[in-house]
């Protein structure tokens, strides 16, 4: 009959008669730790179950590594690059934001016209008067300055008597002109002299931005007031640009 094993561990030969037990497995013990100096040192240098014994078919041999060779390894190893991430999105660079100058690029002008050698303005200058008046109550954002057009042979004292007198008149009128600071305007061509009214944009936001848009090509939407006001002052008005 065939071997068969017992709960205590005893086995019977062909013959039935009792065998020795198999040596029991050794459990290796921890191999003694090897000097770091001792590059030499290896895992063929534990010891080993003998081929004929039992355990030399159940026990795995471990590998040993000593510190020396993973030091080594450690500094074998290429110096790995910081990571990068590479699907990120490109970043985007901010578009300038596109300013508006903050000063306006015109002006409108009116003359008031005044008889040579007098403080008494004409039929076409009260006209224009009138004209300059009504703009200017249209829109209260507006600025009224006034600039002297006198002839060569006037003097500085009937220019500025001049002035006063349209000042008299915007006063009634519950509007306010001041004298302007560019210096006074002579002329040469033999027309009638007179006061020229300027009408200032740089309070008048809304105006100021649209002409500033206009020229860029872009528009900017207007009331039908104040449309009827641009209206006016590109008709009736000479349009002076200002340097930037």
């Amino acid at each position: 009959a065939e071997s068969a094993a017992c709960d205590c561990g005893v086995s019977l030969d062909r013959d039935g008669r009792d065998s020795p037990p198999a040596a029991p497995i050794t459990q290796l013990e921890s191999l003694p730790a090897l000097k770091e100096g001792n590059s030499s040192a290896s895992a063929s240098t534990a010891p080993m179950a003998s081929p004929s014994s039992p355990a030399a078919s159940t026990t795995s041999i471990p590998v040993v590594t000593t510190v020396t060779q993973a030091v080594l390894v450690a500094k074998a190893a290429p110096n790995l690059p910081a990571q990068t991430h590479i699907n990120a999105a490109p970043e985007k660079k901010a578009e300038p934001v596109k300013k508006v100058p903050v000063k306006p690029d015109r002006h409108f002008e009116l003359m008031c016209s005044f008889d040579m050698g007098y403080s008494n303005w004409t039929e076409s200058g009260e006209l224009a008067l009138q004209t300059v008046a009504a703009t200017m109550c249209m829109r209260k954002n507006l600025c009224l300055m006034l600039l002297g057009v006198p002839a060569k042979i006037e003097s500085d004292a009937l220019d500025k008597a001049r002035i006063r007198t349209v000042q008299e008149f915007f006063s009634q009128n519950g509007l306010v002109a001041t004298k302007s600071p560019e210096r006074t305007r002579t002329l040469e061509d033999g027309s009638d002299p007179g006061v020229v009214c300027q009408v200032l944009l740089e309070h008048d936001r809304e105006l100021r931005d649209y002409f500033l848009l206009r020229e860029e090509g872009e528009t900017l939407r207007l009331s039908g007031a104040t449309r009827c006001l641009v209206d006016m002052l590109e008709q009736d008005f000479e349009t002076v640009r200002d340097e930037q």
